[in-house]
């Protein structure tokens, strides 16, 4: 992630109401594959699934997204990565590509989780195999 991409949501970020955060970058592949709708369909989807409406969890950003805590944030993934259309979002492991072309092969985006923000230090990395297919 980019020092351009941390300023671009640096107030989403500072508010330390929730801790884990998720930021996703999205991918122009599979924008260019599916459609600036559907990402955008699928963003909304994380930021409501398991919420009463109208509540989201990303400020309308659909880039970064608060959750109350890791358990929040794997349940949605889950439940995304199980459920139509959102499972779009999520590819095959890159060793079976050429064993099983006609399945989505490209992610969604990459995802970084943040689990803490400080003015000194911060706790984040990218988790490489969050949009792998469960």
């Amino acid at each position: 992630m980019s020092k351009k991409d941390i300023a671009k949501h640096e107030n989403e970020m500072s508010n330390g109401e929730f801790d884990p955060m998720l930021i996703i970058n999205p991918n122009d592949a599979w924008i260019a594959q599916h459609g600036q709708p559907a990402y955008n369909a699928i963003m909304d989807m994380f930021a409501t699934t398991g919420l009463a409406p109208p509540r989201r969890r990303d400020l309308n950003s659909r880039a970064v997204f608060h959750f109350r805590n890791t358990h929040e944030m794997v349940q949605v993934q889950r439940a995304l990565n199980n459920g139509v259309p959102a499972a779009h979002a999520f590819c095959i492991p890159p060793h079976l590509h050429a064993a099983l072309p006609a399945l989505q092969l490209q992610p969604i985006g990459r995802a970084w989780i943040i689990h803490k923000v400080g003015g000194n230090q911060s706790d984040f990395g990218e988790d490489e195999r969050f949009f792998l297919r469960m």
